[in-house]
């Protein structure tokens, strides 16, 4: 397979699923642009590493996201933004200047790095919108997520410098835990206000 000739899609899914996951009130939403971003991954992924060390990244993040899915909140667990429209305008904002300083940044850190920018910029974002994440909420459920899109930026990047079969091993672990303890959670928090998940 050419990963090559599915490059620019890749970018555009995992930047479609940096935006979905910062601004979306929906779980089936949520859910699914976390299942894009792993996708995403595994073609970037797959430009510089075999295919099938490539296909960890989307087998256990589709995995995490199954098990994260498994388990729907309950409807007081706050995983929706309690924010008025000004609001997502405002978190729309935040995306769209932390995009603008990640295209402005990328040519050097790439030139600093030795990262071909194809790669780098899709990572630097991912990243970005997982900090980005973590500081603009307070909901345990979107900081675990926010962590794991930092974790997906970094794996990306982090591929074009090294192939470590041990390292693709370890962040699949990574992931599946924290998968496992953000489903954990939301299962105690939904038995602790006497709801079961539909």
């Amino acid at each position: 397979m050419d990963f090559a000739l599915v490059e620019p899609y890749a970018v555009v899914a995992a930047l479609v699923s940096a935006l979905l996951l910062l601004l979306t009130q929906n779980w089936r939403m949520f859910l699914f642009a976390m299942a894009l971003q792993y996708l995403a991954a595994f073609f970037l992924v797959g430009l510089v590493w075999a295919p099938g060390l490539a296909a960890v990244k989307v087998v256990v993040g589709w995995m995490a996201v199954a098990v994260i899915g498994a388990v729907k909140p309950a409807q007081g667990i706050n995983f929706q933004y309690h924010s008025s429209k000004m609001g997502v305008l405002f978190r729309f904002i935040a995306v769209v200047i932390a995009g603008l300083t990640v295209f402005t940044i990328t040519p050097l850190t790439s030139e600093w790095m030795g990262i071909q920018q194809r790669t780098l910029f899709p990572g630097l974002m991912l990243v970005t919108s997982g900090l980005l994440q973590l500081g603009l909420t307070g909901q345990l459920v979107r900081r675990f997520v926010g962590v794991l899109s930092v974790l997906v930026g970094f794996e990306i990047i982090f591929a074009s410098l090294s192939s470590s079969v041990l390292l693709a091993g370890l962040m699949g672990m990574i992931h599946l835990g924290i998968g496992l303890a953000l489903s954990y959670w939301i299962t105690v928090d939904n038995e602790m206000r006497g709801e079961t998940p539909a």
